[in-house]
């Protein structure tokens, strides 16, 4: 019987934090291109908490497996998360960059970018960030 109950309990609370957390893509607009991110949130006040801001490697976007593993590891434990896909100068870009496609874009201006979604992120109200980035997203980060 009390395994029961304790089972039930469980399965009521995990209810309870994932009917919190939601999900949901977002664009910007920033130097005339599309850029889109993967918003992460817990709770309806999640712009009170920390929200990671997170930067893919080379050529990847915010899709790939580490950038969702990841997500869902912050998720588990409360924090809200918005994992961006740098355009590498393509409009609305999504998904891995096509190496065929020449590259016309520079490692450096990741940096607008991100300073453009952390730009969106405070005018959601959100006042602490922390930034992570996997491979050079972390250079480029940082």
């Amino acid at each position: 019987m009390n395994h029961r109950l304790h089972s039930a309990g469980l399965t009521l609370a995990i209810a309870l934090v994932a009917g919190t957390a939601a999900a949901e893509e977002v664009t910007l607009t920033d130097r005339g291109l599309v850029l889109n991110a993967n918003l992460e949130t817990i709770g309806a006040d999640w712009q009170q908490g920390p929200v990671v801001l997170m930067t893919h490697g080379t050529l990847a976007h915010s899709g790939m497996e580490i950038m969702q593993t990841l997500q869902s590891a912050l998720q588990e434990r409360g924090i809200s998360s918005l994992s961006m896909t740098l355009s590498l100068g393509l409009d609305n870009r999504s998904g891995m960059y096509d190496c065929a496609v020449p590259h016309t874009h520079l490692h450096t201006d990741a940096v607008g970018e991100i300073g453009a979604w952390l730009g969106w992120l405070q005018s959601q109200g959100v006042e602490e960030v922390a930034l992570l980035g996997h491979s050079r997203g972390g250079n480029q980060s940082a």
